[in-house]
């Protein structure tokens, strides 16, 4: 039984196109990290350093949260494209975002997780002869008032919360849902609370904002009516078919390793 590592972060796009998925993630060619992805790791840190000082009870100050992203925005670890986005106006708006996260989001929350660390999961799927392995780091393992469990996913990006406040959640269902899987394997304790994306919207605004997502397995695992994405990602990969799609938004030489031989682009 040939076995597939699937990241949670790639589902979404597996979907999206999947010969770019394929090239990426299969025939594994990189590409440089795009400005845009940086800063959204840069925030991540910053906000991880501040929630997992208060799980730790070694509380670190928001100014701190704020130094720790700044840390990583300069010292890129990895090759960095930042394109036309320029560092000076991005780091401002970081900032303040960092700020409004610990300040309105963070300190009126009851973390169990932080960047969880879980084992690999194993999802067998023995009419097509693949074993499916799934892997991810949940962002956030929350506590609700009621006392259930859920996942929360921070977002970044100019797009990442809507004009009504509420961050936005389409394309992020599938992500979601691995990560539930996951976390409730790794903590044996079931993920009962809706899932949850936690925008941040790394434009002039600098918005945050909160949504959730119900039933997020739903599509990943599907239906006796409908088969889940699961299901349908064994058929693609058992049978190694993986069309392309002109359409997507991410069909580009910026976005895309194979887009200058693709096929499927005209």
């Amino acid at each position: 039984m040939d076995t597939y590592r699937i990241r949670a972060s790639s589902w979404s796009t597996l979907m999206d196109c999947p010969a770019r998925w394929k090239a990426q993630n299969l025939l594994e060619i990189r590409m440089p990290t795009s400005g845009a992805a940086w800063v959204g790791t840069s925030i991540h840190y910053g906000t991880a350093q501040y929630d997992l000082s208060r799980l730790s009870d070694t509380p670190i100050s928001i100014e701190d949260a704020v130094g720790h992203m700044v840390d990583m925005l300069h010292h890129e670890k990895e090759e960095v494209d930042w394109d036309e986005m320029r560092i000076d106006k991005i780091e401002p708006i970081a900032k303040t975002l960092i700020v409004r996260y610990c300040g309105t989001i963070s300190q009126f929350r009851e973390y169990l997780g932080v960047e969880l660390r879980c084992e690999d999961l194993d999802l067998r799927v023995p009419e097509h002869d693949i074993t499916i392995r799934i892997t991810g780091t949940p962002d956030r393992i929350r506590k609700d008032p009621d006392g259930r469990i859920g996942v929360s996913d921070i977002k970044t990006g100019a797009r990442a919360v809507g004009s009504d406040g509420c961050a936005v959640t389409q394309g992020h269902g599938l992500q979601l849902g691995i990560y539930e899987l996951l976390a409730e394997h790794a903590m044996g304790l079931p993920i009962e609370a809706p899932a949850e994306v936690i925008g941040l919207q790394t434009s002039k605004e600098a918005r945050v904002g909160t949504a959730e997502v119900p039933n997020a397995r739903a599509a990943l695992l599907g239906t006796e009516a409908q088969p889940g994405i699961i299901e349908i990602a064994a058929r693609m990969l058992a049978h190694d078919i993986f069309p392309g799609n002109p359409r997507s938004m991410l069909c580009g030489s910026k976005y895309c390793p194979i887009h200058s031989t693709c096929i499927y682009r005209g």
